[in-house]
């Protein structure tokens, strides 16, 4: 049985029977709705094997870059993250809707404010802002050393334009703002 598709032929089935046979009708369509099958779970595997590989080489890039990168929904949980990420959001988890950590973190405007947690960049861009570069804040870590940081981020749209998410990064600029 030919599978042809788009005019090409992709791939045949061949049905063998140990006895001589004459093949019914039924036993054509039979055959031909096993080979059409059969080609479809080959599609669907041959995508799962594609999407995996797809899957492991954004890990791939996303774990060798030198800044915390993470993906975050709407509710402001990371549903993907490279390690270095964890090392400033370890409850995986925005500050501004993180009560016990947002404190960590500290901004001030050019006019001296400080900059509230729904101003913070992942909050911005949940909003459909883009703040890139972003802004610095001072991060305290777990050690109680400060560190600062360069924070930036991007919303995430569905098909609709609607904001279905965002990219967050964060960036240790502590040697370079110490040495300034």
């Amino acid at each position: 049985v030919p599978l042809v598709r788009s005019g090409v032929l992709e791939t045949v089935l061949t049905v063998h029977s140990a006895e001589p046979r004459i093949w019914q009708a039924a036993d054509v369509t039979l055959v031909k709705e096993v080979a059409e099958r059969t080609w479809l779970a080959v599609d669907a595997a041959r995508a799962q094997s594609a999407l995996r590989d797809s899957e492991a080489r954004l890990l791939a890039v996303f774990e060798s870059l030198p800044v915390g990168v993470g993906v975050v929904d709407e509710a402001g949980d990371i549903v993907l993250s490279n390690q270095e990420m964890t090392r400033y959001l370890p409850t995986r988890r925005l500050p501004a809707m993180d009560s016990d950590r947002i404190g960590r973190w500290r901004a001030v405007h050019p006019d001296g404010r400080r900059v509230e947690p729904q101003d913070f960049p992942g909050m911005r861009a949940l909003r459909g802002e883009r703040t890139v570069p972003g802004m610095e804040a001072l991060y305290t870590q777990d050690d109680g050393a400060e560190i600062w940081t360069q924070l930036a981020a991007v919303p995430i749209l569905d098909d609709d334009g609607a904001v279905a998410g965002r990219v967050v990064v964060v960036t240790d600029v502590d040697a370079l703002k110490r040495t300034e």
